[in-house]
């Protein structure tokens, strides 16, 4: 893994090139996998969303980019036997500028979902809470998610995806 083709680029390219290096450095794409450190998914190439969130917030932070991982839900059209579902997601988030050409304007946090390589981040995506994923954190974030679930009704009335990633750097 690298970053030698973009090091002199804006932290925006810094963050889509490491969201798409995640995507292709998971090969095994697996739920058999039970929240592996990132150390572990580079020595295994194997994971799903929290693998690849996990890497994805490691690779942001050695690159100087503060990052947090966010649990919540996304739509999935088919999962084991249901359709038109929502069910427990992971993805990354990265604290960018809100233009690069401009310090004044400030920063923001930008989602980046190295687990759905081929649909944008969109409104599908539904975040409940971030953590830092220091040790118990991600305990807590599951434990949150699944509190919100054993409350929460969503009826997909119908969806459409946009042709064109809703954040290009």
């Amino acid at each position: 893994m690298g970053l030698r083709h973009v090091k002199d680029s804006t932290s925006s390219i810094k963050a889509e090139a490491l969201r798409k290096m995640t995507a292709d450095a998971i090969t095994d794409k697996s739920l058999d996998v039970g929240f592996a450190s990132a150390s572990a998914v580079v020595r295994t190439h194997e994971g799903d969303c929290t693998e690849h969130a996990v890497l994805l917030v490691t690779l942001l932070r050695y690159a100087n980019i503060p990052a947090r991982a966010v649990s919540g839900l996304v739509y999935i059209d088919q999962f084991v036997g249901e359709q038109n579902v929502f069910g427990y997601h992971m993805w990354a988030q990265a604290l960018l500028p809100i233009d690069p050409n401009n310090p004044a304007a400030g920063e923001t946090w930008v989602d980046l979902d190295a687990a759905i390589p081929t649909r944008p981040f969109d409104a599908t995506h539904i975040a409940i809470t971030t953590t830092d994923l220091a040790d118990g954190s991600l305990a807590t974030s599951m434990t949150d998610v699944a509190r919100v679930l054993g409350n929460l009704r969503i009826k997909v009335e119908s969806v459409e995806y946009a042709t064109a990633p809703a954040h290009t750097p």
